[in-house]
């Protein structure tokens, strides 16, 4: 990996739920990685959402839809979409409805998701992105959601996926950003000791993801800030030091969500990140 090479220094030590793993950050503070580097069973992996009992405040967040407004525009003209961690196939299943003429594909491991995804009769599967390849599988727009962040071996999937995209084709990355406001602006000591889990090896601000994608012959076309929670969330933090939401600060500042996160956003200091990048000729 091309950030091999950077110095670093030690961040902090323990994270969420390994107090044994320490965080490690390079100079220029744009990207973090666990040491040692965690093993983690996704065979018996329960998202920390659910852990938590956030599931019914994440679903409140509407995420799928800010995830839409940002990446609707890249789909373009697509022909077909390929989602690498499409879980059970929710997400797919949504934007299905604004795009109805894609044809899509999914690449899942999981298999305790495995029965709703061959539910959907117009989904094509694959377990492994290999096997897409294996099957000749070429697509126009291949994404991870929250994915690549997972990965202990980003460059050999980014090297799989040049084999499944279309020459017209274009890779979407969604990962959390270490500029997250609470991290970088508030600087908050309760969301870094939440922040840091050992399901993420390796966290990206849209510098450093940019060094890893194109150092694996691609060219990053553009990046787009997204922040997905707002003020009512940073409130809550800041006053209570937990996650959740808070039902008084979201009635209270429902007038100016909007423009707050739009103010982050132009800061670039945000808490996830898209980018679009492209094989390079």
């Amino acid at each position: 990996m091309p950030l091999n090479k950077e110095k670093y220094s030690l961040l902090r030590q323990g994270v969420a739920d390994d107090s044994e793993l320490q965080v490690w950050v390079n100079a220029p503070g744009d990207f973090a990685f666990l040491h040692p580097q965690p093993s983690v069973d996704y065979s018996s992996y329960v998202p920390r959402a659910q852990k938590l009992d956030l599931q019914a405040y994440k679903k409140s967040t509407k995420i799928f839809e800010q995830r839409l407004s940002k990446i609707g525009p890249l789909i373009g003209d697509a022909r077909s979409f390929m989602e690498i961690g499409a879980s059970d196939g929710s997400f797919l299943k949504y934007i299905r409805d604004q795009f109805q003429g894609l044809n899509f594909f999914a690449v899942e491991p999981d298999q305790n998701t495995r029965s709703q995804r061959d539910a959907l009769s117009w989904l094509t599967c694959f377990d492994e992105t290999y096997e897409a390849t294996k099957a000749g599988c070429l697509v126009d727009r291949v994404a991870m959601f929250h994915v690549f962040e997972h990965l202990s071996s980003p460059a050999e999937m980014l090297q799989a996926i040049q084999s499944v995209l279309s020459d017209q084709g274009s890779l979407i990355v969604e990962v959390p950003c270490l500029l997250d406001p609470l991290l970088s602006v508030y600087q908050t000591d309760a969301y870094e000791q939440f922040y840091f889990q050992r399901q993420h090896p390796y966290v990206y601000s849209a510098a450093s993801l940019t060094r890893v994608i194109e150092a694996q012959g691609f060219t990053v076309a553009q990046v787009i800030p997204s922040q997905r929670y707002g003020l009512e969330n940073h409130m809550q933090w800041l006053c209570a030091g937990r996650p959740g939401g808070n039902l008084e600060f979201a009635t209270l500042f429902s007038g100016v969500e909007s423009e707050y996160r739009s103010a982050i956003e132009a800061s670039g200091k945000t808490d996830t990140i898209f980018v679009e990048a492209k094989v390079s000729k």
